[in-house]
């Protein structure tokens, strides 16, 4: 963020705001960082890319410029004036940091605070070096709430988790955000500082008191978090602090500072809105629902069209992958086979017909349409079909629909 951008920032807020913001954010700058924080399109695509599990839920990210009303700003500082023993000798501070992030769970109090991760695959991923996109869960005990995470971002001195969540998940309780966790030297302390700082909004609060349960509720894990972080440096013959930065929380109203505040340089993976294919007969229409499914609408000849709600797959080499399923009467009505023709189709088991789509560099969606066909008879009866795994694709280009 620029001086100048800073300064127009702080025209904006209300003077009572800015005195009570959490430490350290006087800092526009690293605020700025925490808040238009987006991971790596292949940490999004990894994601996207997840298997369903076996009730069909799948992850989706919580993004902080489409949840409702205030920007929370929540500050939880430990000065750790003399770092904790690991092996026999005193750890540094990026040790620490991998002992955090790899032993969390571990370190909780389960009866305030659990963490759990999908598979014991996940968990150990998580702790990994290139453990980018591994999810994890905090459950508040106390809340009754299950907060998920994407490990969006991972070096030596910190991380940055991405709120995550499921079909399964209260959205009134939850919050769309990010959580910076790092830790950092800081004179005259030997040891050094951890630091989390939160930046949300509540996801689908109804009102102003809504906004702050929620807030107080999510405020809250990260207290006994560090709390939890407090007691494993004392216990292994550390030192720490924690009185010299109480936790510190603030809102802002999101309107005022987005413009400013909020920069990403990383562009969400997903598809967003009603695409519509650029040839003459505009024969094709997607409208995506952000959840990981969209409704594909094809036209046909006579100006007729077909809407059917299809999961939209994400594969980081080959795009975004729909499956129209054809074993359908409503399908085969559609294309005008007569009710032999129908049931003859759906004897020889036809496969999905396919959509295959990239964003190319002029942000369009192209791709390939694999659709079937069928043999018959002098008679008019079916022979044979040629199924989409067979067929040559067609190219259909997609540009943004404006209504």
């Amino acid at each position: 963020m620029t001086l100048n951008a800073t300064s127009r920032l702080l025209a904006l807020l209300p003077c009572c705001l800015l005195f009570n913001l959490p430490a350290g954010a006087q800092d526009l700058a690293s605020w700025a960082k925490v808040i238009s924080f987006r991971p790596e399109t292949k940490v999004q695509e990894t994601l996207q890319a997840r298997p369903a599990d076996a009730s069909g839920v799948r992850f989706k990210t919580l993004h902080i410029e489409r949840a409702r009303g205030n920007l929370f700003l929540q500050s939880v500082a430990l000065p750790i004036t003399k770092l904790p023993a690991g092996d026999g000798k005193a750890m540094t501070m990026s040790a620490l940091l991998r002992k955090v992030r790899g032993s969390m769970a571990e370190m909780m109090d389960e009866t305030k605070l659990k963490i759990s991760f999908p598979t014991p695959e996940e968990k150990t991923q998580w702790a990994a070096e290139n453990g980018e996109a591994s999810v994890a869960t905090f459950s508040s005990v106390a809340g009754g709430v299950n907060y998920s995470f994407m490990l969006g971002e991972a070096t030596s001195e910190h991380i940055t988790l991405t709120t995550v969540t499921d079909s399964s998940s209260s959205a009134e309780k939850l919050v769309s955000g990010l959580v910076w966790i790092g830790v950092s030297s800081a004179s005259p302390l030997d040891g050094c500082v951890l630091r989390v700082q939160t930046a949300f909004r509540p996801t689908q609060a109804a009102t102003h008191d809504d906004e702050w349960k929620v807030a107080e509720a999510f405020g809250a894990v990260w207290i006994e978090f560090v709390d939890r972080v407090r007691a494993f440096v004392q216990d292994n013959s550390g030192m720490t602090l924690p009185e010299l930065t109480p936790p510190t929380m603030a809102y802002l109203p999101w309107t005022s500072v987005a413009k400013n505040f909020h920069t990403p340089s990383v562009a969400w993976a997903g598809v967003e809105g009603t695409w519509k294919s650029t040839d003459r007969e505009q024969r094709f229409r997607i409208e995506f629902h952000g959840d990981s499914s969209c409704d594909l609408i094809e036209r046909n000849s006579k100006g007729k069209e077909l809407r059917i709600t299809i999961s939209v797959i994400t594969d980081p080499k080959e795009g975004y992958i729909f499956e129209r399923p054809n074993d359908r009467d409503e399908v085969l009505e559609f294309y005008d086979f007569q009710p032999g023709t129908r049931t003859a189709i759906l004897e020889r088991k036809p496969e999905p017909s396919k959509l295959v789509l990239k964003r190319n560099s002029k942000g369009r969606l192209v791709g390939n349409w694999y659709g079937f066909s069928i043999s018959r008879d002098a008679g008019g009866n079916l022979t044979d079909i040629k199924q989409p795994s067979k067929m040559a694709p067609k190219m259909f280009e997609f540009v943004q629909a404006l209504e």
